[in-house]
């Protein structure tokens, strides 16, 4: 007869690693002032790469279908973005972020997860935006 259960065995207890996850409060408050300060530099810089990002996505699709429509020819592989379209796209960005940008930050930041500065430093400098 076959049995419906799996053993498997750790090399390590997982209480332990539990214990270190869930448990906050074991962390330096000096430490986590200080990952605080360094978080925010990190989120600025990934918004920043991140909204660039963003930008390109949209304006890329949209340079290619004006110059086709402006100039009546296919456009080649390097063409060049009129900086029109690169300011119109930024500002698109910034009223969509102004109107709706905060309930997707709360919703994002606080309801979804919970973490330490110093894991909110780690999470954004490894998201290599």
């Amino acid at each position: 007869m076959l049995s419906n259960t799996l053993t498997v065995s750790l090399p390590f207890s997982l209480s332990l690693l539990s214990d270190h996850l869930t448990d906050f409060s074991i962390r330096s408050t000096e430490t986590e002032a200080t990952f605080s300060f360094v978080q925010v530099f990190t989120a600025c810089v990934n918004s920043f790469a991140h909204g660039a990002n963003d930008v390109s996505n949209a304006v890329g699709p949209f340079a290619v279908i004006y110059h086709t429509w402006s100039t009546g020819t296919i456009s080649t592989k390097s063409s060049e973005v009129p900086v029109w379209q690169l300011v119109a796209a930024a500002s698109l960005l910034v009223v969509g972020l102004a109107t709706y940008g905060y309930n997707i930050m709360r919703v994002l930041g606080t309801k979804m997860t919970l973490h330490s500065p110093s894991r909110g430093f780690s999470m954004e400098l490894g998201s290599g935006e």
